[in-house]
């Protein structure tokens, strides 16, 4: 069992390079399929990061790895609104984790 670093996680450096990095997953993504017409690219990005730390948390969980920084030092609700950027736009599609026979 490995405590593994966000940092590490997020660039796949370090213990972290077993799982392959998460931003670097969301742009071999990206580069392959491209954005969806109509999708704000700041949206489609946030969403496949979600979808790729949901990914490697679940091969943590398997393998038994935990993440280093994560305690109970401070609960979710004191960084509520702290951080985020106003949308330009509304969201106009469909999260990469969805299958697209759901939407229709």
């Amino acid at each position: 069992m490995a405590n593994i670093s966000i940092s590490d996680l997020y660039q796949g450096e370090g213990p972290g390079k077993k799982y392959g990095g998460i931003l670097s997953a969301v742009l071999h993504e990206i580069i392959r399929n491209g954005i969806p017409e109509g999708c704000d690219e700041r949206t489609w990005t946030e969403q496949l990061i979600v979808k790729h730390t949901f990914n490697i948390a679940k091969k943590m969980t398997e393998q038994g790895d935990a993440v280093s920084e994560l305690t109970d030092a401070a609960p979710p609700s004191a960084s509520r609104g702290k951080g985020r950027f106003p949308r330009s736009r509304p969201i106009r599609c469909t999260p990469p984790w969805r299958d697209k026979e759901e939407t229709e």
